[in-house]
C-alpha cells in the first residue's frame, strides 16, 4: 500500500471539512466525514448541509451556517453571519483576505483572530501599528551585533557600522581595552615612565607619565645625563651597547657636575663600520678604558649647539676631546654643518641639539676616527713628491717659488693639476699662473656652491667660478674636481685632470682692438699663429678650435686660431669683460654674445649683447626665426636631416623643437651620441680581462648607450684561491712559482731539494709569513731565516697609521714608531723599521713589495736577502799562512757547517713533532697574548699597495669591538 508523502499528510489533517460527524482522518484518510456518521438531520459528505425550513413554503437542503429565506415566492439559503458563501457552501469570514492585506500595511503581516476581527504586525526590520509601518534603526540592540564596549552607527543606506569607543580598539563586533603606552610610550618621554589608565578619557588622560629617579621634568620632558638619554634612545642602541661595558663612575657623560657636547654615531653609523670591507678585527675584546677611549674622542667639554659650532670665524675649526691629545674637526660646509670623520670623509648631523642635565648631543651618520694636533699628515710638499702623476706641477711650483709660498701660508686649498694636463703646453709656466690655483683659505667641496666665485693668491681681481652639476659634482672654471677634500697638514688639496687659465680681466685703459689669426691647422706650435701687424697674442693663449682652412687636398677643414690684440695703454676691462669688476660678458671671454653680436665691455659696460641680425637672447645663442636651428640659425627643423646635429654613424638622432637634435648611440656602443665607442668585452679576448686565466673569473659590466667610458672588466678569484683577481694563489709555495719576480728564487728553491720547507710552504693549516728577495747577487739561501712560523703578519702602509692609540693606559698614549722585532725559523731576529717616508725595511732592506695574500700566510718581497747564510755572514778574514793552515781553516770550516746543518734539523724535526705534543703551545700563547693591544688604529686596505697619499681617501679603523657578539 503506497502511503500518502508528509506534505499530503500534513495538507489533509490541516483540511478536514467534516462539520457535523465523524472525520476520516489519519494516513489512510481524506479529510471528510466517515459514512453513516452524520448526526441529527445532517447530510452530505461533510455532514454540513441539512433540510432548513423555508418559511411557510416548505424546506430546502441548506448549509449547516446558513438560513434559508423564501422572498416573493422564491426560496434561498444565505450564509449566517460570520460566514461567507452561496449559502449551499459557507466557510468562515477571514478579514485578512478582505482587502489588500486585510488593510494592513504592506510591510505587515494580518493575523485573523475572529471572522470579525484581524490583527496587524509589522515585519522584522519595521516597526508601527500595523496599519503603517516605517524602518526601524539598524542600530537597535535587537539587530546588531555590536560589541559592549563599541557604537553603532547608521550609514546612508539604512546599514549600522560597529566602532570601538574610546580607550578600545577592535573590529567592532569584539573590543579590548587600550595600552596608550604601548605606542610611543603614550606620549611621555623616552626616559619617563608610562602608566595607563580607565578608558574612554581623553588621550592625555588616559595615562601618567613619570621621568625616572636620575632625570627631571614633567613626565612628558624628562632631562638625564648624556649617558642615560643615549641609552634611552632608539636610534643609538649600539652606541649604548658600549656605555654599558663602562662603570658610571668612570664615564664623564654620567657626570652632573661638568657640562659636555657629546657626538653619538647612529645605529646605521655603526653598522656601516661594522661591514666594512676592510675592517680588521681583532682577536682580544676590548676592555673597558678602550670602550671609554672612543666614547672619550665623540665628546668635547662645554655646551654646543649646532648653531653655536657653525657661529665661529672661519670654515674649519677644531676642538679638543676627552679623550686627551686628540681633536676633531668642523666644518662650515655652505651654511652646514658637516665633521671632518678622516682626512677625506665628512659626517653629516642626523639629530640635532638634544638637551640632557650634563650638555648637549647630537647624532651623526659617521663613526669619527681620532686626529693627533697634527696627526701625521702629509705636508703639501710631500703629499705632491709621493704622487707620481703631480710631478710636473710640483716641479714647477718649485722652480719658480710659489712652492715656499704655499709653505708659509696658515691655511690653503691648491687645486693639483696631473701631469696629463700638461702634455700640449709649451710655454714655459710662470708664476702668476700657479697661484690661480691656490686659494688662501680652507674650501672643501660640501662647502661650494654653484657661481660661486673665490679668490685666488693672485687677488680679488682673478677669482676661480664653481659650479655644480647635476648630480652635485663640483668644476673649478671648467675642470672637474676628480678627488677632492684630500686633507694635508695646514690645507686641502683637490685634484683635477686640466689646467685652469687665469684670465687678466684688467688691462690698460686705451680700448682693445682684437683680431683672429690666419686659420692654420690644430698641430702647429704657437708661434706658428701669426697675428695681423701690430698686434699680439693674448698670454695665456686663448685658441679657437672651428674656423676653416684647406688641408694638403685642397679640401676644406677644420682648424685653430689664436686670439691676438694691439698693445694697450692705460687702465680698465679687457676686451669681453665688463663693469666694476671686469665680470665676462655672455658667451665667455673666448667668444662673447656667442660671437653673434657685440658685448658691451669695459669699465663703463654692462654686459649687454647686442645681437646680430637673425640672432637674440642674452648671449645671442637663440634664433630669431624660431624655425631654424641654433647655434648657427642657418638650417630649418627638424635638426636630424643632413645631420645637421653631428650625429655619429653608430647613433640615432631625434629631433627637439627647437635647437640641435639629441644624439643616442644605438645598442651595443657608447659615447654621448657625437662619438659612438663599440662595446667590446675584454673577457673573451685572449688577455681575459686581465684576470687570473682559470683561476678568476671575469665579469664584464656592459655600458649604457650614454655612457663616456669602456665598461672596466670586474676579476674575482674563484673558491679556494685568494687574491685581487689579476692575480690568484693557493698556498706560499704556489706564490713564489707564479710570481715573475721571483723566477731565481724559486729556482734557487727548487734546486734545494729541500722537501721540509716545501712542505711547510704548502701546508695550507699552518700560517706563515715569508721574506723572498728579488736580488739576484746570491748562489746560498737560508730559507728558514726568511720564514716566520705560526704567524700570518700583515705589514701597515706606512708608519702614518697610529699604533697603540687606545691601548694599555700603563703604556704612553702617544704615538710609536712602526719598530718590532721577530723572530724567524731559523731563529735570527727580522727587525720591522721605517723611514721618515713611510716606506717598510726588513732588517734594513726595503720591503718593495708587502702583504701579498696566500691561504697560508702573507708573502713580503725585499730588495734583497735579509738574512745571509752563516758562512757568509760575518766579514772574512785575511789569511797571512798558507799549506797547513789553510787546511786547518778548511776542516774547521766544514766540521763547523755539518754541525750547524745538523742541528737545524733537529730544530725542524722537533717543530714538526711539537704540534702533536704541544710542546710549542705556551710559546704560542704566550705571543698571542703580547700581541692583542693594537685598537682603533686607521689601517689603509691592504687590498691594493697604494702610497701614504693613495690610502688617505681609505682610511678606515682597525676595531676589536665589533668581535664582541654582544654589540652586534
Amino acid at each position: 500500500m503506497n502511503l500518502p508523502s508528509s506534505f499530503e499528510l500534513i495538507s489533509r489533517w490541516d483540511s478536514c471539512t467534516c462539520l457535523h460527524g465523524t472525520c476520516n482522518n489519519g494516513p489512510e484518510g481524506d479529510g471528510l466525514c466517515l459514512p453513516g456518521s452524520c448526526r441529527d438531520d445532517f447530510l452530505s459528505v461533510n455532514c454540513d448541509k441539512t433540510y432548513k425550513k423555508c418559511g411557510d413554503f416548505g424546506v430546502m437542503l441548506c448549509h449547516a451556517h446558513s438560513t434559508c429565506y423564501n422572498i416573493e415566492g422564491v426560496s434561498r439559503c444565505e450564509c449566517n453571519s460570520g460566514f461567507v458563501g452561496n449559502g449551499n457552501e459557507c466557510v468562515e469570514r477571514d478579514p485578512c483576505l478582505e482587502e489588500p492585506n486585510g488593510g494592513c500595511h504592506q510591510q505587515a503581516t494580518c493575523k485573523k483572530i475572529s471572522p470579525f476581527e484581524r490583527r496587524c504586525l509589522c515585519n522584522r526590520g519595521w516597526t508601527g501599528d500595523g496599519e503603517f509601518c516605517h524602518p526601524r534603526s539598524p542600530c537597535s540592540p535587537e539587530t546588531t551585533a555590536c560589541h559592549q564596549n563599541a557604537s553603532c552607527y547608521l550609514t546612508s543606506n539604512f546599514e549600522y557600522h560597529c566602532l570601538c569607543d574610546l580607550g578600545f580598539s577592535g573590529n567592532g563586533t569584539w573590543c579590548k581595552e587600550d595600552n596608550v603606552c604601548l605606542e610611543n610610550n603614550g606620549g611621555c618621554d623616552s626616559l619617563a615612565y608610562c602608566t595607563p589608565l580607565k578608558p574612554g578619557l581623553a588621550s592625555g588622560e588616559r595615562r601618567t607619565c613619570e621621568c625616572p629617579y636620575f632625570a627631571s621634568g614633567n613626565g612628558t620632558v624628562c632631562h638625564g645625563t648624556i649617558a642615560e638619554q643615549v641609552m634611552a634612545h632608539p636610534n643609538l642602541t649600539r652606541l649604548a651597547s658600549f656605555i654599558k661595558k663602562i662603570s658610571p663612575e668612570n664615564l664623564l657623560l654620567y657626570d652632573d657636575d661638568d657640562d659636555f657636547t657629546f657626538f653619538a654615531p647612529s645605529d646605521a653609523a655603526m653598522e656601516e663600520l661594522t661591514n666594512s670591507a676592510s675592517f680588521i678585527k681583532q682577536v682580544a675584546p676590548w676592555s673597558e678604558l678602550q670602550y671609554l677611549d672612543f666614547l672619550n674622542f665623540h665628546s668635547i667639554y662645554s655646551t654646543f649647539t649646532v648653531q653655536d659650532l657653525k657661529s665661529f670665524d672661519g670654515v674649519l675649526f677644531r676642538y679638543p676631546t676627552l679623550y686627551d691629545g686628540f681633536y676633531l674637526y668642523t666644518v662650515d660646509a655652505n651654511r652646514t654643518l658637516k665633521i671632518i670623520v678622516n682626512h677625506s670623509k665628512f659626517a653629516n648631523f642626523v639629530e640635532t641639539n638634544i638637551r640632557t642635565t650634563n650638555g648637549i648631543f647630537h647624532i651623526i651618520d659617521k663613526v669619527l676616527e681620532p686626529f693627533l694636533p697634527n696627526d701625521n699628515k702629509s705636508t703639501f710638499e710631500t703629499s705632491l713628491q709621493r704622487e707620481p702623476t703631480f710631478s710636473v706641477f710640483y716641479q714647477e711650483l718649485k722652480r719658480t717659488g710659489v712652492l715656499d709660498e704655499i709653505n708659509e701660508m696658515d691655511e690653503f686649498t691648491v687645486f693639483v693639476p696631473t701631469n696629463g694636463a700638461f702634455r700640449n703646453v709649451k710655454e714655459i709656466t710662470r708664476a702668476s699662473q700657479l697661484k690661480y690655483y691656490v686659494v688662501p683659505q680652507f674650501l672643501f667641496t660640501p662647502s661650494i656652491y654653484d657661481q660661486q666665485r673665490v679668490e685666488t693668491l693672485l687677488g680679488p681681481l682673478h677669482q676661480l667660478l664653481f659650479t655644480l652639476t647635476r648630480t652635485n659634482k663640483v668644476s673649478v672654471n671648467t675642470a672637474l674636481i676628480e678627488r677632492s677634500d684630500i686633507l694635508i697638514e695646514g690645507g686641502v688639496i683637490h685634484e683635477i685632470h686640466e689646467l685652469l687659465h687665469p684670465v687678466l680681466n684688467w688691462c690698460n685703459a686705451t680700448s682693445i682692438d682684437q683680431k683672429w689669426s690666419d686659420c692654420v691647422e690644430c698641430n702647429r706650435n704657437a708661434s706658428d699663429f701669426n697675428c695681423p701687424d701690430g698686434y699680439s697674442p693674448f698670454v695665456p693663449a686663448r685658441i679657437h678650435d672651428q674656423c676653416l682652412t684647406i688641408d694638403d687636398d685642397y679640401m676644406d677643414a677644420f682648424g685653430c686660431q689664436q686670439l691676438c690684440g694691439r698693445a694697450p695703454s692705460g687702465h680698465t676691462c679687457c676686451a669681453g669683460f665688463y663693469g666694476p669688476l671686469c665680470e665676462e660678458c655672455p658667451g665667455g671671454v673666448d667668444l662673447p654674445c656667442n660671437g653673434h653680436g657685440v658685448c658691451f665691455d669695459t669699465l663703463s659696460g654692462n654686459g649687454t649683447c647686442a645681437c646680430d641680425p637673425g640672432f637674440e637672447g642674452i648671449d645671442c645663442s637663440e634664433c630669431e626665426d624660431r624655425s631654424l636651428a641654433p647655434p648657427e640659425c642657418e638650417t630649418t627643423h627638424p635638426s636630424c636631416e643632413r645631420n645637421v646635429s653631428g650625429c655619429h654613424d653608430n647613433a640615432t638622432c631625434e629631433a627637439n623643437a627647437i635647437g640641435p637634435g639629441r644624439c643616442t648611440c644605438m645598442p651595443g656602443h657608447h659615447g654621448d651620441g657625437q662619438w659612438c665607442d663599440k662595446n667590446v668585452n675584454p673577457c673573451e679576448s685572449d688577455q681575459f680581462g686581465g684576470c687570473d686565466k682559470d683561476r678568476a673569473s671575469c665579469t664584464y659590466p656592459i655600458p649604457r648607450v650614454t655612457d663616456l667610458r669602456d665598461g672596466e672588466p670586474v676579476c674575482r678569484c674563484l673558491e679556494g684561491f685568494v687574491g685581487n683577481g689579476t692575480l690568484c694563489l693557493l698556498d706560499m709555495l704556489d706564490a713564489v712559482s707564479r710570481l715573475p719576480a721571483l723566477a731565481y728564487f724559486y729556482e734557487q728553491l727548487a734546486h734545494s731539494n729541500d722537501t721540509i720547507m716545501t712542505t711547510l710552504m704548502e701546508n695550507t693549516n699552518k700560517s706563515v709569513t715569508f721574506f723572498a728577495p728579488l736580488s739576484q747577487k746570491y748562489t746560498r739561501i737560508d730559507f728558514y731565516k726568511l720564514v716566520v712560523d705560526n704567524q700570518s703578519l700583515w705589514l701597515p702602509e706606512n708608519n702614518a697609521d697610529p699604533v697603540n692609540l687606545i691601548g694599555d693606559r700603563n703604556e704612553s698614549i702617544q704615538q710609536q714608531p712602526l719598530i718590532f722585532s721577530i723572530t724567524a725559523l731559523g731563529g735570527n731576529k727580522i727587525n720591522i723599521t721605517t723611514d721618515e717616508d713611510g716606506q717598510l725595511f726588513a732588517n734594513n732592506i726595503l720591503i718593495v713589495e708587502k702583504n701579498i695574500e696566500t691561504l697560508n700566510g702573507y708573502l713580503h718581497i725585499t730588495e734583497s736577502l735579509i738574512a745571509l747564510p752563516d758562512e757568509l755572514s760575518a766579514s772574512p778574514v785575511p789569511s797571512t799562512h798558507k799549506g797547513t793552515s789553510d787546511s786547518t781553516i778548511l776542516i774547521i770550516s766544514c766540521v763547523t757547517i755539518a754541525l750547524l746543518v745538523a742541528i737545524v734539523a733537529i730544530i725542524v724535526i722537533l717543530y714538526f713533532k711539537s704540534k702533536s705534543n704541544g710542546g710549542l703551545k705556551l710559546f704560542r700563547r704566550s705571543y698571542e697574548e703580547s700581541d692583542s693591544n693594537v685598537s682603533f688604529a686607521r689601517l689603509s686596505s691592504h687590498e691594493d699597495d697604494v702610497d701614504t697619499y693613495r690610502s688617505l681617501d681609505a682610511a678606515k679603523y682597525d676595531n676589536p669591538i665589533f668581535d664582541d657578539p654582544d654589540l652586534m
